[in-house]
């Protein structure tokens, strides 16, 4: 099961110019459309995000872009299995009111600290529509 969104993220920003870019969000390797391990397409290469930090919050953000209410949790250390590709944020540190995650701080595209490998890929339990209980 997969379900994707893609979003146009700003890259970069100086005065006056705003460069954005297509980014998009997948949920992998979960047995349902509303939970797995989260993949970012970035630059045209297919990613994963680490999780160091990543909380309920971060987890809020990535479902709503995704189309859902919000999550009901977070899943350290692999849980749907590890990604390829490279490691594309790190660090994220939503507020969990945020609508994209253009809007939140983290270490930068493609910058995660050397403890990060894809056996901390971080996944998520997303709120379906119906709402269905994890368990």
């Amino acid at each position: 099961n997969e379900t994707s969104s893609t979003h146009v993220v700003p890259a970069l920003k100086q005065p006056f110019i705003l460069f954005l870019e297509d980014v998009t969000i997948r949920l992998r390797g979960g047995p349902t459309e509303h939970e797995g391990r989260i993949e970012i397409t970035h630059d045209g290469q297919v990613g994963t995000i680490c999780d160091n930090d990543f909380d309920i919050k971060d987890a809020h953000v990535i479902c709503r872009m995704l189309g859902f209410e919000g999550a009901w949790s977070t899943m350290c250390c692999g849980r749907y299995g590890t990604g390829t590709g490279a490691i594309w944020l790190d660090s994220l540190q939503c507020t969990g009111n945020e609508t994209s995650l253009s809007e939140c701080p983290h270490l930068g595209w493609g910058n995660y600290y050397s403890v990060c490998t894809h056996a901390n890929d971080a996944g998520v339990y997303c709120i379906p529509n119906p709402v269905i209980p994890p368990g």
